[in-house]
């Protein structure tokens, strides 16, 4: 096993024992200190350089191998490394941390796309659209990466529901659903534009939330402050104190990435999950 001493921008991998060939390989090496937090971190096409550091006539060598890194958010007991590198279209730490569920190496990229609806655009037409935007707008930089999109709209009888972004939104958009059934429109779009891949799905979260009075209202939204998720609740915290029912078919799909769905995606694009 190597030792390795890790910076922002390098790791440093010291090898005891028989001196490894110049070539590429990929290393999976858990790091402390580049953020300040534990990473996970695969190393990939790595450059060698031999340092001399010999011990004259002994049969062991120590060479050390200064590697440029990319950080990823995958395990660090990945299950597999991808034959074309995974690309998350999205900001979203929900979504990132729900993809990492799948211990395969991925990077994440921010879409540049504009979300306002189209006139007469229902929240599914929406959703379904923006998640194919942001996949196709990151696969352009990313071309030969497998590349996922997705995106979620909240539809309370037609109206769509997007991010609150500050507390009075948030206020209106829940005293507009108490008593409501509000459906979550995820949609999922995985694109490669090298093997011209593309495919979309939806999956559509039924929920029914309590008839909620204005304190319990106000209650959780300062105890969760959910500003950044569509419909103002965090279901996998207190949000779901807010709800009746959740019917579904793709458990995740509500905290913003079907993972049934994003799989079966990946797979028929090429990546090997198991």
């Amino acid at each position: 096993m190597p030792n390795y001493r890790a910076s922002r921008e390098h790791i440093t991998v010291s090898f005891i024992g028989q001196t490894k060939p110049i070539g590429q390989v990929a290393l999976a090496l858990e790091a402390d200190g580049i953020t300040g937090k534990r990473h996970h971190v695969q190393v990939l096409g790595v450059q060698f350089f031999f340092h001399g550091c010999s011990v004259r006539e002994s049969p062991i060598r120590i060479s050390t191998w200064v590697c440029a890194l990319t950080t990823t958010f995958a395990p660090a007991l990945s299950l597999n490394t991808p034959s074309r590198p995974v690309v998350l279209g999205s900001t979203s730490r929900y979504r990132r941390e729900l993809l990492e569920r799948l211990r395969i190496p991925f990077s994440v990229t921010a879409p540049d796309v504009d979300e306002t609806p189209q006139a007469g655009e229902t929240p599914k037409n929406l959703a379904l659209r923006l998640a194919l935007a942001k996949a196709k707008a990151v696969a352009t930089l990313h071309p030969e990466a497998v590349v996922i999109g997705s995106d979620q709209v909240a539809d309370l009888a037609g109206q769509p529901l997007g991010k609150p972004g500050e507390h009075s939104r948030a206020v209106q958009q829940l005293r507009q659903m108490r008593g409501q059934t509000v459906i979550f429109q995820t949609a999922l779009a995985v694109v490669c534009l090298a093997t011209g891949f593309e495919q979309v799905d939806l999956a559509e979260v039924r929920v029914v939330f309590r008839d909620l009075s204005n304190d319990e209202i106000e209650a959780y939204l300062q105890a969760e402050k959910p500003y950044d998720c569509a419909g103002s609740a965090k279901s996998e915290g207190l949000g779901i104190a807010l709800l009746e029912s959740i019917d579904n078919d793709d458990p995740t799909a509500l905290v913003g990435l079907p993972l049934i769905r994003t799989a079966r995606l990946l797979r028929q694009a090429g990546v090997k999950l198991l």
